[in-house]
C-alpha cells in the first residue's frame, strides 16, 4: 500500500522512543506503548505492519515482564475474531500466553479464540494450540 514504507519507519521510531522512555523508567513509556498498541489495532489488517508490529512488540513485551497487558489483550482478541488472523501472528500470542502480568480474564480471552480457530480452521490449528498449552 501507499505510504507502506512510511508507516514502517514511524513504527520503528515510536518502538526506540518507547525503548528510551523504558530505559529512563519515563512515565512517558505508557503513552508510547498506548500509541503502538491503537496503530497496531487500527491498521490490523495491513499484514506486513502488523508482522512488524507483533515482532517488536512481543520482544518489548519479553523484555519487560512488568508491562501490562490489559489495553492490548481484549482489542486485540476482537480483531482476530472479526478480522481474522495469519501463520505470523500466532507467534505473538504465545507470546502474550506466556506473559507473566497476563490476567485470568484475559487469559480466557485468548484460550477462546484460540479454541475457536484450532476448532474452525485445520490448518491453523497447530498454531492454536500453541498459546492453548502455554495457558
Amino acid at each position: 500500500p501507499e505510504g507502506a514504507g512510511m508507516r514502517m519507519a514511524a513504527h520503528e521510531s515510536a518502538f526506540r522512543l518507547l525503548g528510551a522512555f523504558i530505559d529512563a523508567k519515563s512515565q512517558n513509556a505508557a503513552v508510547a506503548y498506548k500509541l503502538i498498541v491503537a496503530s497496531l489495532l487500527d491498521n490490523y489488517a495491513e499484514e506486513a505492519l502488523r508482522s512488524f508490529t507483533e515482532g517488536r512488540l512481543g520482544a518489548t513485551l519479553q523484555d519487560n515482564p512488568r508491562m501490562p497487558l490489559a489495553l492490548l489483550v481484549e482489542p486485540l482478541m476482537r480483531r482476530v475474531r472479526g478480522d481474522g488472523y495469519a501463520d505470523f501472528d500466532f507467534d505473538f500470542y504465545l507470546t502474550l500466553a506466556s506473559h507473566p502480568r497476563l490476567e485470568p480474564a484475559q487469559a480466557l480471552m485468548i484460550i477462546d479464540v484460540m479454541t475457536r480457530v484450532a476448532m474452525t480452521d485445520p490448518a491453523a490449528s497447530h498454531g492454536a494450540s500453541v498459546p492453548l498449552v502455554e495457558l
